[in-house]
């Protein structure tokens, strides 16, 4: 059993006894928490769902997502938080103060736990959101562990302890929006898996027609929505690294894409004036990036050619996510965007079968570590991902000059400055490239 003691508690939603009893159980570790996949963040279906009022929004909370009781790791034990510091192989696209283009490695952060500043950000900007009706998941109960072994160094020597975050999400499932993942591979499921029932929920929600290409057009449509939350919440004032899809969480009731894994945002208002339009466009980037990194996927590049999805709106999450977040802009300069997106597309489409075709069956090795194994998930050899951020950061310039968000925040550097910053970052040859193509 785990010591711990209970932070706060939003005053907007009133859990039933029985589910905190059940929530307490699994922060105490006196009862096993559900962990839907690798990762420290279990979910719990509610005994008594509740509705959430705020400002004239109504969220209808079934289940909640609690972050920080453990890991779930490869050999599907489920291990206590440890101050063992687990180090993300990932680099995020960042700036320095005067704009210039920087690799920002992710944080350390403990193996399964969650350290308390991180948590209390996670809290407070969930509310935020909430607050001015941004679709994010739901601040409910902020506990904080008390043991002596559980303490972190978030840097400069400063050891906090650890925290679980409870949250409240619109959904009576377990799934993210990277299930449609699973849709588009569906050779490797049952179709009677119940997954595929919850993914039909969500089309028919969506209006997606009964002849189309289901998968694809929903995802089309959720990036529609998804445009939307992230410019709402950009206008709230904050900004986040990561847009892929697995921290997205899509309702059918609401028909609308949640927020979920905030630890990592921050407030605009930390940023200089260089920077603050260069986070909102390296924000839309990273969903953008995600997109070919999905798509020219081996298992996907053979059954959705480049031709279907530029040649039909309904099946273009590139264009779609567009036109949710840049809604104010005349569509003569989406469409010009889009002319380079798809150049650019069909460019990678031909690199990607190349590269399949050339690369040798994977090697099978035991005994992975976690590091490891996350490593090798992220092995993307069919695309140049780190020219991903700097290419959609470079087409979508425009996009953001001609946005009301542009005239809050206007550009302080030109493109040529971004130019060179790419030649600096990536090369000059690649800078040269974007010069001639975007």
């Amino acid at each position: 059993m785990l010591n711990y003691k209970l932070i706060t508690a939003s005053p907007h939603a009133k859990l039933a006894a029985a589910d905190i009893k059940m929530i307490e159980e699994i922060v105490g570790w006196k009862r096993p928490a559900f962990f839907p996949k690798l990762g420290r963040s279990a979910w719990l279906k509610l005994t008594q769902p509740i509705t959430v009022s705020l400002n004239n929004s109504h969220i209808h909370i079934q289940s909640v997502k609690i972050k920080g009781v453990g890991l779930f790791n490869q050999h599907n034990e489920q291990i206590k938080p440890s101050s063992v510091p687990f180090y993300r192989r990932i680099l995020h696209l960042g700036f320095k103060p005067d704009g210039t283009f920087t690799l920002v490695p992710s944080p350390p952060v403990p193996i399964g736990g969650m350290p308390l500043d991180r948590g209390i950000m996670e809290f407070f900007i969930s509310g935020m959101l909430n607050m001015h009706g941004c679709p994010a998941q739901v601040p409910l109960r902020l506990y904080q562990y008390d043991e002596a072994d559980m303490t972190f160094d978030i840097g400069r020597n400063v050891p906090t302890s650890f925290c679980v975050t409870v949250t409240g999400l619109p959904t009576d499932n377990c799934l993210r929006v990277d299930a449609i993942d699973n849709w588009m591979h569906s050779d490797t499921i049952s179709k009677n898996e119940p997954i595929f029932q919850v993914l039909d929920t969500w089309a028919d929600s969506l209006n997606v027609p009964e002849h189309a290409y289901k998968p694809l057009a929903t995802w089309a449509k959720i990036s529609y929505l998804y445009g939307q939350t992230l410019r709402k919440f950009h206008e709230i004032g904050y900004y986040r690294h990561n847009g892929s899809i697995i921290n997205l969480i899509y309702s059918p009731q609401h028909k609308a894409t949640y927020f979920t894994d905030l630890d990592s945002s921050r407030p605009l208002v930390e940023c200089s004036a260089i920077t603050k339009p260069l986070q909102h466009i390296r924000d839309i980037a990273s969903y953008m990036a995600y997109i070919p990194r999905r798509l020219l996927n081996k298992r996907y590049i053979h059954d959705i050619p480049h031709e279907r999805i530029f040649e039909d709106d309904m099946y273009n999450p590139f264009k779609q996510v567009l036109l949710g977040y840049y809604h104010d802009v005349p569509q003569n300069i989406v469409e010009k965007v889009m002319h380079h997106i798809r150049k650019d597309y069909e460019r990678r489409y031909s690199i990607a079968l190349q590269r399949h075709a050339n690369r040798l069956n994977n090697v099978v090795i035991d005994d992975l570590s976690y590091q490891e194994r996350y490593y090798l998930i992220n092995d993307i050899y069919w695309v140049n991902f780190d020219e991903l951020f700097p290419f959609y950061i470079s087409v979508m310039w425009n996009l953001h000059e001609h946005s009301e968000l542009g005239k809050c925040y206007p550009h302080q550097i030109s493109k040529t400055d971004i130019y060179g910053n790419i030649a600096e970052l990536i090369s000059p040859e690649f800078a040269q490239y974007l010069n001639e193509n975007t």
